[in-house]
């Protein structure tokens, strides 16, 4: 009788087996390559366990595959990069993430042997020239010497998204900013003699911001090209926050609620780009409102090591698990149509150029907590 360890590599060696014929069913049919290359579409089969055993030319191009013995067996969000994808063993990659993917939801309609299209994103690292990919998809299923395949292709619609994408996050911005300038001046009439410099200031802060919106719409359009020029200059960390929360203040979405600095927050120099970290925690901070209940309050503080500073927001809310693995999609949006820009936006710009890490924690116990961590400096 053969002990489970036995099992487990004779199992192992029979699926290796399995899948080389399979391999050997397409590179050795010199038809099927040559119409497959054809195609300028990316095309790709799979077996039924959802295992690459053939690539198109256009696949191996868009992806720098040299050889397609160096993608076979492998799973299709590999080879794209995505960093959701952590476990692939024996066809087995199926995790929390992948169940909101329009890539594996095709797959699975295809494997019940429906014809189907869709939309998806695939996230690569930030560094990566494609960080986020706009894939058109579309799954069918074939036959082939008797076994079952799946037929994949992948249009890259991303140039399309992307300007459209742009367009919502300019918009989206300058009402951030336009909010909160309309909630300062709606107050004026009622404010003190004592209190109108500091509500002035806030108007005025709020004016250039709103110009600053505007002129910098050509950056986040740049963003997406990586010609985003960084501006590096030193701020004061407690009197930046103070700024931020004034803005904030007077917004709409803060009715109701208390926005606050932690008293233990780090008072100190740093040097970065304040555009776009105020960008950055701008976003945030409206998020971290809007998700809060009447009567809640909403803190922003910082801490810093030898090398890094962090600023981070607090709410008492919590997110549930299934927005949690979608937060950074930028289609997705718990507020409705052309929403859910923000958290995208405040992940690229983090990572790509303020050289940081945004993150966050969110429990019905804890609440929820979004961090930034950048650099001290920033280099230019």
């Amino acid at each position: 009788m053969l002990s489970p360890q036995s099992k487990t590599s004779v199992e192992t060696l029979k699926h290796t087996y399995e899948l080389q014929r399979q391999i050997d069913y397409f590179s050795n049919d010199l038809l099927i390559i040559q119409i497959l290359d054809g195609i300028s579409t990316m095309t790709l089969l799979l077996n039924v366990t959802r295992e690459v055993v053939f690539a198109n030319r256009a696949f191996l191009d868009f992806t720098d595959v040299k050889a397609r013995k160096d993608i076979a067996g492998q799973h299709i969000c590999k080879l794209l990069h995505c960093t959701n994808v952590k476990n692939f063993i024996n066809g087995d990659y199926r995790d929390n993430f992948c169940s909101y993917c329009g890539i594996d939801q095709v797959i699975w309609k295809a494997l019940q042997g429906y014809s189907r299209q869709t939309e998806a994103q695939v996230i690569a690292n930030s560094e990566h020239p494609a960080w986020v990919m706009e894939l058109q998809v579309r799954a069918t299923p074939v036959e082939y010497i008797g076994e079952r395949f799946t037929l994949i292709t992948l249009s890259d619609v991303s140039t399309k998204k992307r300007g459209e994408f742009l367009e919502r996050t300019f918009l989206h911005d300058v009402m951030n900013t336009a909010g909160a300038l309309l909630g300062a001046v709606e107050v004026l009439p009622e404010v003190s003699e004592t209190a109108r410099p500091r509500l002035d200031k806030i108007i005025d802060m709020a004016t250039h911001r709103l110009v600053d919106e505007i002129t910098t719409q050509q950056q986040l359009r740049a963003a997406e090209r990586d010609e985003i020029v960084v501006h590096s200059r030193p701020l004061q960390t407690l009197g930046f926050m103070e700024d931020l929360v004034a803005m904030y203040a007077n917004h709409p979405v803060a009715a109701g609620r208390t926005l606050v600095i932690d008293p233990e927050a780090a008072d100190m120099m740093i040097v970065t780009d304040l555009t776009l970290l105020n960008r950055v925690l701008g976003n945030l901070l409206k998020n971290a409102l809007e998700a809060s209940e009447p009567g809640d309050s909403v803190t922003l503080g910082c801490t810093a090591t030898d090398n890094d500073i962090t600023f981070w927001i607090h709410n008492p809310t919590s997110i549930p698990q299934g927005v949690q693995l979608r937060l950074f999609l930028h289609p997705f949006s718990t507020k409705g149509k052309h929403r859910g820009v923000g958290l995208y936006s405040a992940k690229l710009l983090t990572e790509r150029y303020l050289q940081g890490q945004i993150a966050f924690t969110s429990s019905p116990e804890t609440g929820t907590k979004f961090t930034i961590t950048c650099p001290l400096a920033l280099p230019v």
